[in-house]
Order: structure tokens, then C-alpha cells, then sequence
């Protein structure tokens, strides 16, 4: 039950949340349970998300640009999302 849950909470935070943010929501549904029983059977459970795929690195490494706009970068620290 508890894996369940937390495997729900995971998939519903589209695979953002830790043991930390999961615990917390799991404590709200009425689930009592150790953090670390949380990481435990997460850990047990050994699920990779394969839907994570990176990105190919187009500029592989060579940032000498010959004319502007053809270029962008960001940091995604600092891009805001509607992510809780």
C-alpha cells in the first residue's frame, strides 16, 4: 500500500519528487511511515523512469557563433515553471 501510494506521488510529480516531498504528501492521504521506510521501498522498488531522455547537445561544445540569434542558451535554475 505504502509503495503504491508513494509510486503515485512520484509518477504524479512526473518523477521531480525525493523521499523528502514524497514523505510529505504521503503524511496527508493518512500514510504513516518512516522517511527512510519511504527510501527504502523506492529504493526496493529499483524503477527507471526511461521516459527521461536527455537532449541531444547540438553545439557540442563549439560556442564560436558567426551570426546572432543562431545561439541560445539558458540556465534552467532560473527559467520560472508552474511546477509545485
Amino acid at each position: 500500500m505504502i509503495l503504491e501510494k508513494a509510486r503515485e506521488v512520484y509518477y504524479k510529480s512526473r518523477g521531480t519528487y525525493g523521499s523528502p516531498r514524497i514523505h510529505a504528501s504521503l503524511k496527508p492521504l493518512g500514510i504513516q511511515c518512516s522517511r527512510k521506510a519511504d527510501e527504502k521501498s523506492l529504493g526496493k522498488d529499483n524503477q527507471k523512469n526511461e521516459e527521461h531522455i536527455a537532449d541531444p547537445n547540438h553545439l557540442s561544445q563549439q560556442f564560436d557563433v558567426t551570426e546572432p540569434n543562431k545561439v541560445w542558451v539558458s540556465d534552467i535554475t532560473y527559467v520560472p515553471t508552474e511546477e509545485v
